[in-house]
């Protein structure tokens, strides 16, 4: 890279000026990166501390690589080497002053906050939870865990709303009636779209309106009109119509309006002036009768007339009908609000987030609290914020909120404090709209920044990416494109790699479909072209490394970008036909690949051991491998065939006595393996089965080319399942059989293994990438239709349509967001041309429809030459020297044995459990009053009666519950009534209340509980450290004075329970005394009314009794 470039005066304003907040727009491959990172470096040399930075970037992967750019520049300027960004600024390197603050900076350089904006606004949440209302110790929820929960809260709901009768709820009654069979899905992506956008309402309809009134009036002004001329059959026969219409809506709205109201009114009456299908009137057509009828000049001016009053009647009826839709959709967005505060509380109680809760959170904090703006931005007085053409609204209030130079309510008022905004992005490369990204947000906080007296806006250009062919043909297609109105103003790219002769151009055409090709057939040829030319190119096409250096092609230096994930594998399938390494990070085609169906025979046969039919295709399939005549000689070894019928073969049966050991072996794996599905939830079942069935090297060596990315499906299954709880498996494998007959689109595993195989990649996740070599495919694809449901981010509302009935708002908001998303296709075409290197391959598909991602721009600016492959030099074998292997069998030993020095094995002891691998000693018991003839058992005795008898003993020491046998025996019965609905079907005796509550009555009456029981504080958890062993566990209650832990106390509801399991107990008790320092602890057993002690109780007890010290 040249020092000089065309934008070097906007570069080093970059990196100096740090008292006007900057909006940088920096075009693509410009170096945004390394911009940043330097002017990061350069605050630090100035004085400022690390901990006052925060950097924001858009995804972890850029931060992370933000982060080690700032590390990499701070050490080459104190190394005493001045970074050749930082050249122009600094010509004579760091002054003395500069390398000082810069030194002082280093110890402190973990405390430079490099992070995304979701981390950030973690970091204030949890930083301020207290003020938030939230809990101290709350996490982010996973992805799969949100969804459960929120499913779960829409479930509840919807099966609320059916069967409450609250007239709220009547909206999803009414439609359940009308469609059953599909409403729960469309008020489900309803209640996802609600979720997306928290804070979005559909339009408030206007209360006060009478769209009846002006129908009727409508309609009456007809009717006038054809009582005074009554010469036309036909214009008169409307009047019938139009009547039975004034019947249905007259006086609709007078007051208030339930669903079941504008529901009927939503379905008016058919009449002849409508069109088939439609409320929407026919054209009245009646000027040659009319003329006919009253001559050629009174005939026109009649027509005229009622035509104004035809036309008025259909426009009124419309009106009607859309304000009749937008009440029913404001009525039912009220009834689904329910299910969103019900998730809302569910998330609460749990303690977690999900992950648009951090934005959120984060915006109510540093809006609505002064406290806690105050010390966000104290901590923070400078923000650079990396990629800001995609934020959304909500993060551009936090930010603004934290630079502004005091409180603010509308971010849009911000005064900023000098110097604390720095603003880096292209609005030409906004395309995440579908990640709540708003252009127009974009576009008034710069326009907001730069008018402040303190701020300006940088262009920065010079492009050190591409060849200068390539930047030629970016300049030349997207100059008009954008044109500074509805799409950003256009700056052009300046290239700054010098130009050399090359073996074929660095822009070419791919020209697919000479005749009238579908969307399909074109796929296909592209695919075949596409993999010919990349075989092509592997090998002799010379490609620029970052030091100037050229070398052959290779695989990794392609990129295939996909318009859409609409058949992807038809390229794949050319590559890996052709043995070219692919890496798929668009591919959603993860229920159609052979692991997938590996996966589901095999969790089919373990989730059902008389499925003889997926245990059979798991033996012959190629996991486990065994041939026809296999299976027929292990089939004969199992005994005789009876009635022509073969002896059974499933994973119930006994093959101890197979001579097959590899049968023999396999089928056990199983049989323990279908041992665990009732002990381990799914997830951990899958992975115990791909290794124990070595599953991973044999799709290594059953793929070949892609091997990587079919092991990598692997962990994509185990993440699907972790949803699944213990006994989940059965809905595990009804869910993978589901998606898979219909072929459904899942996200594919992702490998990270990617730099020795062509990438298929989508054109949104390219941004922020470049490669040598970039093929866009699959443009022939048309745009997927427009979703049922529209959110304009601009006044943030929701629009769709209820019962077939479209509110008022619904066509503008459609036409709105077809212009952006038709903005947003030409904004990613810029993206996808800007990824290249040295080659770009421009499709040319003459036969594509207007609809297709190949029409969203016109590319053809310039005459390009059609791609060439035998300009290609011969295929050169690189020569690649091996790293030669240093290890050897002493240093990997040396190395293992510090390994294990440095990562003890840590054991985890859980005394109430009864680990098995602890063997308790056997304690000589004190005498007990155990009764020689034990009494019958109680009613419902077992871990039931166990759970009841313990919350009551926790609820009396927590004061939540009085100790006499009334208010016990309520208790009771209420936690019963709880259990029970949790134990539907489930043959369960269940204990007695009134019993429980009177056993818990007198075992609160025993002497030394009743002694301990003003001391007790309940269900405390317990958790010591002696060496690598660990003990974690919960006690019943500990027996606290004055702070410090005088002992422990465990209750126990066994009934005549024997020696062994009284020492168990002990043994248990022993460690949870020994881990809290107590100095003794209590055994109660309260069925037969026995204290066990051990450790020093009347000591315990004198402690108890003392009179407390004197302040």
């Amino acid at each position: 890279m040249s020092v000089i470039v065309p934008d070097q005066d906007a570069r080093t304003r970059c990196v100096t000026d740090f008292s006007t907040n900057l909006v940088v727009e920096a075009a693509a491959g410009t170096g945004k990166t390394t911009l940043m990172s330097c002017r990061v470096a350069m605050l630090l040399a100035g004085g400022h501390h690390p901990g006052t930075i925060a950097a924001i970037s858009f995804t972890e992967a850029s931060a992370s690589e933000l982060g080690k750019r700032i590390h990499s520049v701070v050490e080459e300027l104190l190394s005493g080497k001045v970074p050749l960004e930082l050249k122009a600024a600094l010509p004579n390197g760091l002054s003395g002053e500069q390398e000082t603050a810069l030194e002082a900076a280093v110890d402190h350089l973990d405390e430079l906050t490099v992070t995304t904006i979701h981390s950030f606004c973690q970091q204030i949440i949890v930083d301020n939870s207290v003020e938030a209302k939230l809990d101290p110790g709350i996490k982010v929820a996973d992805e799969m865990a949100a969804d459960a929960m929120f499913d779960q809260a829409f479930s509840d709901w919807f099966t609320h709303a059916l069967s409450s009768g609250n007239t709220l709820n009547r909206a999803v009654v009414v439609l359940t009636e009308d469609d059953p069979l599909e409403v729960e899905r469309e008020l489900r992506d309803l209640a996802k779209i609600r979720r997306q956008h928290r804070r979005a309402q559909p339009p408030r309809p206007d209360f006060s309106a009478r769209p009846d009134i002006e129908l009727v009036e409508a309609i009456d002004a007809y009717a006038r009109w054809v009582a005074d001329h009554p010469f036309d059959k036909k214009t008169n026969d409307y009047v019938v119509g139009f009547d039975q219409l004034r019947s249905h809506f007259d006086g609709a709205f007078a007051g208030e309006v339930d669903f079941d109201t504008l529901w009927r009114l939503s379905r008016p009456p058919r009449i002849g002036a409508m069109k088939w299908k439609s409320f929407e009137f026919e054209a009245f057509q009646r000027l040659g009768p009319f003329k006919k009828a009253r001559g050629e000049e009174e005939g026109v001016r009649l027509h005229g007339e009622v035509l104004t009053l035809y036309g008025a009647v259909g426009e009124k009826l419309l009106a009607l009908l859309a304000h009749t839709g937008s009440r029913m959709i404001w009525q039912l967005s009220g009834s689904m609000q329910a299910a969103l505060d019900a998730y809302d509380e569910m998330k609460r109680r749990a303690a977690v987030m999900d992950f648009d809760d951090l934005l959120e959170h984060a915006r109510d904090l540093v809006i609505g609290n002064m406290q806690v703006r105050d010390n966000v931005a104290t901590r923070f007085p400078i923000v650079l914020v990396d990629e800001c053409q995609d934020s959304d609204i909500l993060q551009i209030e936090i930010l603004f909120a934290i630079a502004a130079d005091g409180p603010v309510s509308n971010w849009r008022q911000a005064r900023l404090r000098p110097g604390a905004l720095f603003f880096v992005g292209d609005p030409k490369q906004s395309i995440y709209r579908f990640r709540n990204a708003d252009i127009a947000a974009y576009r008034a906080a710069r326009d907001l920044i730069i008018g402040q007296p303190n701020g300006a806006l940088v262009a920065i250009t010079a492009n050190f990416r591409s060849r200068s062919s390539i930047i030629d043909f970016v300049n030349l297609n997207f100059a008009e494109v954008f044109d500074g109105g509805s799409q950003p103003a256009y700056v052009a790219l300046h290239p700054t790699i010098k130009h050399q002769p090359a073996v074929m151009p660095h822009v070419v055409r791919l020209s697919i479909g000479t005749e009238d090709e579908g969307p399909g057939e074109v796929r296909r040829l592209e695919a075949h072209a596409v993999g010919e030319i990349c075989d092509q190119l592997i090998g002799r096409l010379p490609v620029r490394q970052k030091d100037g250096s050229q070398r052959p092609a290779r695989a990794g230096d392609i990129a295939l970008m996909a318009a859409s994930h609409t058949e992807l594998w038809l390229y794949e399938q050319e590559l890996e036909r052709r043995r070219i390494p692919v890496a798929s990070q668009a591919g959603k085609a993860l229920m159609r690949r052979p692991e997938t169906l590996d996966m589901l025979t095999l969790l089919r046969a373990l989730s059902d051991a008389t499925d003889k039919l997926a245990f059979g295709a798991l033996l012959r399939g190629p996991i486990i491998g065994l041939s026809d005549a296999e299976l027929l000689d292990i089939v004969n070894e199992l005994g005789e065939w009876k009635d022509g019928r073969p002896p059974d073969l499933s994973l119930l049966t006994d093959v101890s006595g197979l001579s097959n050991d590899y049968a023999k072996s396999a089928i056990e794996s199983l049989q323990q393996l279908r041992g665990r599905s009732f002990a381990v939830p799914p997830a951990q079942l899958l992975s115990e089965a791909i290794e124990a069935l070595l599953i991973r090297p044999i799709l290594a060596a059953r793929h070949v080319s892609r091997n990587a990315r079919a092991i990598i499906n692997l962990d994509a299954l185990v993440e699907m399942a972790r949803r699944y709880s213990v006994f989940g498996l059965s809905s595990l494998v009804e869910e993978l059989h589901q998606q898979w007959e219909r072929g459904a689109t899942v996200q594919e595993g992702r490998s990270d293994s990617v730099e020795e195989a062509v990438q298929i990649v989508t054109m949104h996740n390219s941004k922020g990438l470049e490669w040598p070599i970039v093929i866009p495919i699959g443009t022939a694809t048309n745009f997927r239709p427009p979703s049922q449901f529209v959110h304009q981010p601009g006044d943030n509302t929701l629009h769709w349509v209820v019962g077939g009935v479209a509110p008022a708002s619904l066509d503008a908001a459609r036409k709105e967001e077809a212009r952006q998303q038709a903005l947003e296709r030409q904004r990613m075409w810029y993206v996808v041309c800007t990824r290249a290197r040295d080659l770009l391959v421009v499709p040319n598909l003459p036969t594509s429809r207007a609809a297709s991602w190949y029409r969203a721009v016109r590319l053809d600016k310039l005459e390009l030459p059609e791609v060439n492959l035998d300009l290609l030099p011969d295929a050169v074998v690189e020569d690649r020297p091996a790293e030669a292997n240093l290890q050897t069998a002493e240093k990997f030993a040396e190395e293992a044995a510090i390994v294990a020095a440095s990562a003890p094995v840590l054991r985890w002891r859980q005394p109430s459990l009864h680990d098995a691998d602890r063997t308790p000693a056997v304690i000589d018991l004190p005498p007990s009053s155990e009764l020689t003839d034990p009494a019958p058992p109680p009613i419902g005795a077992g871990p039931l009666r166990g759970t009841l008898l313990h919350k009551l003993a926790e609820e009396v020491i927590t004061d939540e519950l009085t100790v006499t046998l009334e208010a016990l025996t309520v208790r009771a019965g209420e936690l019963l009534t709880q259990l029970h609905s949790q134990l539907l079907g489930q043959e369960i005796e269940f204990p007695d209340p009134a019993q429980a509550a009177a056993l818990i009555r007198d075992t609160l009456a025993i002497e030394d509980v009743a002694t301990l029981l003003p001391f007790l504080e309940a269900e405390v958890p317990v958790w010591n450290a002696d060496g690598a062993i660990l003990l974690a566990g919960r006690v019943d209650a500990l027996i606290v004075r004055e702070g410090r832990v005088l002992g422990v106390l465990d209750w126990k509801s066994d009934v005549n329970p024997s020696p062994k399991v009284k020492s168990d107990y002990v043994a248990q008790l022993d460690e949870y005394v020994s881990a809290t320092g107590a100095i003794a602890g209590a055994l109660v057993f309260m069925t037969g009314g026995e204290l066990i002690w051990i450790g020093d109780r009347e000591g315990l007890l004198a402690q108890l009794t003392a009179a407390p010290p004197a302040i």
